[in-house]
């Protein structure tokens, strides 16, 4: 997310919008004070985004992908390209998106207005 991308959902005002933009200032100042990165990028949102509209996927392959223990590496994804892991180990790994196609549907998302609620029957 580019640094005027980051501006839009607060551009958009809507409540979800104003939302993401603020639950995100934490993930930019991050980027920027870590990384030296003037973007940061969302792996949860694209991974979401990906499960129902998979034609935002560009690139993917078939990998043996195991997750690190050690304490140096731990929690990294290990991928083995190989090709030589049984196939019943075998993962579908999603490498890129279509970002222009992600962030129309981000955008177009958190510019919808989420009716309220409606109060839980029993609730009084």
């Amino acid at each position: 997310m580019t640094p005027d991308d980051q501006r839009a959902p607060e551009r958009i005002g809507t409540p979800m919008a104003v939302f993401a933009h603020r639950v995100n200032r934490a993930v930019a100042d991050w980027a920027r004070d870590v990384t030296g990165l003037a973007g940061y990028d969302l792996p949860d949102p694209v991974a979401m985004a990906v499960a129902p509209r998979p034609d935002l996927v560009t690139e993917q392959e078939q990998a043996y992908v195991d997750t690190a223990v050690g304490d140096e590496a731990r929690g990294q994804m290990i991928v083995d390209r190989r090709g030589s892991a049984p196939a019943p180990n075998l993962t579908l790994v999603r490498r890129r998106v279509d970002e222009a196609g992600f962030k129309r549907l981000l955008f177009d998302t958190v510019t919808r207005r989420v009716p309220a609620p409606a109060a839980m029957e029993g609730s009084r």
